[in-house]
């Protein structure tokens, strides 16, 4: 028996139990189903979810996937049915960043740093303990470890705030193409 309130393809968000979807509804977790048994559904989505056989066709899998629309518009890039994008994690390097400087400000003594809004004329300058302490002139080298990196590139989680639900797929319904 067909559900009699959804066309067959419809996709929604379950709020029930996992395990006790509605009649006549599928998870969306990529499953294979025969085209056959399935010929309905198979007409409204066809392959483009996937099709591991002549005789099978897939679901549309959407576990830990955000859902976009589909279609073009100015500035976007254009998305089709069934199309799959984006990284769970995206490893930061320096051509992610926009374009930035850090100044450095020396100063005679290290507490002065805290009364002056500028560096005068003082510049870092090497010492005999490996130190760089500041002078009045500019032929001095800094210390190499004054400006480093701070960590190795790593990868952090890109993902936007989320509600964690599942979705389901009508398998036989109302045929939306009559």
């Amino acid at each position: 028996m067909a559900s009699k309130e959804s066309f067959t393809g419809s996709i929604t968000i379950f709020g029930g139990d996992f395990r006790r979807i509605p009649t006549n509804w599928a998870h969306c977790l990529g499953n294979e189903l025969p085209r056959k048994e399935y010929a309905e559904l198979f007409e409204v989505i066809g392959t483009q979810f996937g099709a591991p056989t002549a005789d099978t066709f897939k679901l549309p899998n959407i576990q830990d996937r955000l859902v976009i629309g589909t279609g073009r518009g100015p500035g976007l890039t254009a998305r089709n049915q069934g199309d799959v994008g984006g990284q769970k994690k995206v490893e930061l390097e320096a051509d992610h960043l926009p374009a930035h400087k850090h100044r450095v400000y020396c100063f005679p003594n290290p507490i002065d740093i805290f009364w002056k809004k500028t560096p005068g004329s003082y510049y870092p300058a090497p010492n005999n303990d490996n130190f760089t302490n500041y002078g009045t002139g500019h032929e001095g080298r800094m210390n190499e470890t004054m400006i480093t990196n701070l960590t190795q590139p790593q990868s952090h989680e890109n993902r936007q705030p989320y509600y964690a639900a599942f979705y389901i797929i009508c398998v036989k319904g109302i045929n939306p193409y009559g």
